[in-house]
């Protein structure tokens, strides 16, 4: 089966990067075997390559950056509302993908030029 390189993979690539020693064949090149996940997608001496998109076709899946084959944002919309004086309201909206795991909020004042 060939391996679509794009959005719907970011997690698959995120699995296999954090399981490396699991899917043995599947490890960036160096231990190229065929065990583990080797006959998923396009596999050439144990090594998963993108067939879609073709700027991607023949690139190592796991040697990608994320970015290479997904641009889209993984927050969609972010809002902050002011409930009180020192309190705020914040939510977003991600697309469908589990590898948001938190978030950080930072903030300075406005009207102090040395922070």
């Amino acid at each position: 089966n060939p391996l679509h390189c794009g959005c719907e993979s970011q997690e698959l690539w995120e699995w296999l990067r954090d399981h490396q020693k699991l899917v043995g064949g599947v490890d960036r090149g160096r231990n190229r075997g065929t065990n583990g996940v080797g006959n998923v997608g396009n596999v050439e001496g144990g090594v998963l390559r993108c067939d879609q998109p073709p700027e991607l076709r023949g690139l190592v899946f796991l040697d990608l950056d994320p970015h290479h084959f997904c641009s889209a944002p993984l927050v969609l919309k972010l809002a902050i509302q002011d409930i009180q004086p020192f309190s705020v309201l914040v939510s977003w909206q991600s697309r469908n993908h589990s590898g948001l795991h938190g978030y950080q909020v930072a903030y300075h004042a406005l009207d102090n030029v040395n922070e």
